[in-house]
């Protein structure tokens, strides 16, 4: 057999699972993957041919459900793939996770295909099988395409920055602000900063999750990518303001760039991004906004106290003219980083969306 006729994904599925089945199966071959997804219609040399396939195959693609996870031949099929180390793609098409997936996986990061995640799961499944080597007869991505997904993105940032996201995360930042630092002047002091960036970080890191899940980056049937980005943005804050015991440049940039990090984690966890690029743009985009920020921040704070000064002098002399400056700071953080975020997550939609098309 030559080496082409080895180059192909075998799809391990129960039968119950047909309908499922099929439409991976049509998804996979518009895009030009060799596929080896015979019926299982029993015949005297149906397992000597699977064990064939399935050793010569690049990838196996096991559709997991409750049905598959009670299916003796899946089973088989897990056993020899390991057996003859061939890569495994779990995708999980139905049921819970606790009913679908094989012990054996539970470690393998699985792409969800549940409900309405199946379009975007179906993206995620070929730039799982793209990017490996072994899988080489995807088709490429030529100048012209590649051009068209520029020209595509560009007509999607206009809607993205025209809607009601960006109003949501400077309200949202901005009273985070104005409330956590708050805290930090009524509570004692190391306390205090402890306290209120805790509380800017799980008001500003839920409410950017909620704008994530309206704008399709995070999936819809789950809690835990919130929690996750929520508490992971208390923690950063706390922590940060904590480290520094006042509130100063380290402080806040630590726990941008400790919270960035975060939210590029559960976006790769929940496969929104799908190379490193892109989950350093989206961690490193939080920290620059801030650096952005306190730079803008500082440039304005005297025409701030020009303006303090001519409305109220005494102001002057209180801690107002730096928690302006430091929630201005905040709030800009949040709206760069929150934008980013979604770009980065919009660009690869539209990037995979143009691969559907190329037949």
């Amino acid at each position: 057999m030559s080496s082409q006729q080895k180059k192909h994904i075998y799809i391990s599925y129960s039968q119950r699972d047909e309908k499922v089945k099929r439409r991976v199966v049509a998804f996979l071959q518009e895009n030009n993957f060799n596929l080896w997804a015979e019926s299982r219609k029993r015949t005297s040399s149906w397992e000597t041919k699977t064990e064939q396939a399935i050793s010569q195959a690049s990838s196996i693609i096991v559709l997991l459900s409750p049905n598959a996870k009670s299916s003796k031949w899946v089973r088989r099929e897990i056993t020899l793939a390991e057996q003859y180390k061939v890569n495994i793609y779990p995708v999980l098409i139905k049921g819970k996770e606790e009913d679908s997936i094989f012990l054996r996986l539970i470690t393998n990061q699985y792409i969800d295909l549940r409900g309405d995640n199946e379009e975007q799961g179906l993206h995620s499944l070929y730039f799982s099988l793209s990017t490996n080597k072994r899988n080489s007869f995807y088709k490429e991505i030529n100048n012209k395409t590649y051009s068209d997904n520029l020209n595509t993105f560009s007509k999607k940032i206009k809607p993205i920055l025209a809607s009601e996201s960006i109003v949501w995360l400077l309200l949202i930042w901005s009273i985070s602000w104005i409330l956590g630092l708050g805290i930090t002047g009524v509570v004692e002091k190391n306390a205090g900063m402890l306290v209120g960036g805790a509380f800017i970080g799980l008001t500003g890191g839920l409410g950017t999750s909620l704008i994530l899940r309206q704008e399709k980056v995070l999936q819809q049937t789950s809690k835990l990518p919130i929690l996750l980005i929520t508490f992971g943005w208390g923690l950063a804050w706390g922590a940060g303001f904590a480290s520094s015991f006042s509130i100063n440049l380290f402080g806040f940039i630590i726990s941008t760039l400790i919270g960035g990090f975060i939210t590029a984690y559960v976006l790769d966890r929940e496969k929104s991004i799908l190379n490193k690029k892109a989950f350093l743009t989206i961690a490193l985009s939080w920290t620059v906004g801030a650096i952005l920020s306190l730079g803008f921040s500082i440039v304005l704070d005297n025409t701030f106290r020009r303006i303090i000064g001519l409305l109220y002098p005494p102001l002057l002399h209180t801690n107002i003219p730096i928690l302006i400056h430091l929630t201005l700071a905040g709030t800009i953080t949040g709206l760069f980083g929150g934008v980013s975020t979604i770009l980065v997550t919009e660009n690869v939609k539209v990037k995979s969306a143009s691969l559907v098309k190329l037949t």
